[in-house]
């Protein structure tokens, strides 16, 4: 499963760089839960840091914040206006710094 997994994010990878296109990840965790399935945003972030991909680790922007601030309520655990905001601001500074050739 992991396989299939890598294979479809070497996937993305491999469209952009086909395609010109500047690819940068943002990596969201279970917002509702964040440490039990941390694991695998934590796989996901080491896959494309190794290829040298520009990430984003919502965890660590989200993590002193509690449920409530981080998702849209209870029964809806999508990102929150506020960790969109926080995602955002990070969004802009991660392409501000990046020093990758324009394609």
């Amino acid at each position: 499963m992991v396989h299939a997994h890598e294979k479809e994010l070497q996937g993305i990878i491999d469209y952009c760089e086909l395609n010109d296109i500047a690819l940068f990840v943002i990596v969201f965790p279970d917002l509702a839960d964040l440490e039990n399935l941390k694991f695998v945003s934590d796989h996901v972030l080491n896959y494309f840091n190794q290829r040298d991909i520009p990430t984003m680790d919502v965890y660590n922007l989200v993590k002193c914040h509690g449920q409530a601030d981080r998702v849209v309520n209870f029964q809806d655990s999508h990102p929150s206006v506020k960790t969109h905001k926080i995602v955002g601001i990070e969004l802009a500074e991660l392409i501000g710094n990046d020093n990758r050739e324009i394609p």
